[in-house]
């Protein structure tokens, strides 16, 4: 059951980082748009992850620098390997704030992305036509 748990917590970036892109109207150019989608999504978040962590880890050190007693009702930890995540999980504190950050971090990820889709796209292209294949198209 903890392991359902803990699998449902760890894709919610990839699910809203799906959501927001299908809000904002990428789709990428194929047959199976959404199956795309859903990949890019999933690549997606990593650094939707790793931006939420490293916020948190900025919160604890706050915390546990300058408001001892309040670090200590609420237990706040820093997150340095996978372990100490694992152990966090069963935190309603830190799911709470993981929920909250990963639904705005992911719409600004989302975001960034749709924005930069087309200088992405180009490099692509630039790397295709060196090796003689044909270009991608931007038909969104």
């Amino acid at each position: 059951m903890l392991t359902f748990i803990y699998l449902v917590v760890l894709m919610v970036p990839a699910v809203l980082l799906f959501f927001w892109l299908q809000a904002f109207g990428f789709a990428l150019p194929t047959k199976r748009s959404s199956i795309g989608t859903a990949f890019l999504s999933v690549v997606l978040w990593i650094p939707t992850l790793l931006i939420v962590v490293f916020t948190y880890n900025i919160l604890a050190v706050c915390i546990e620098l300058y408001m001892e007693l309040f670090q200590q009702y609420v237990g706040l930890h820093y997150v340095n390997t996978l372990y100490s995540l694992d152990g966090l999980l069963s935190s309603f504190v830190f799911i709470t704030f993981y929920f909250v950050t990963n639904v705005f971090y992911s719409f600004w990820v989302a975001k960034l992305f749709v924005r930069f889709y087309p200088r992405i796209l180009k490099l692509v292209n630039k790397t295709r036509q060196s090796r003689g294949l044909p270009d991608l198209t931007d038909e969104r």
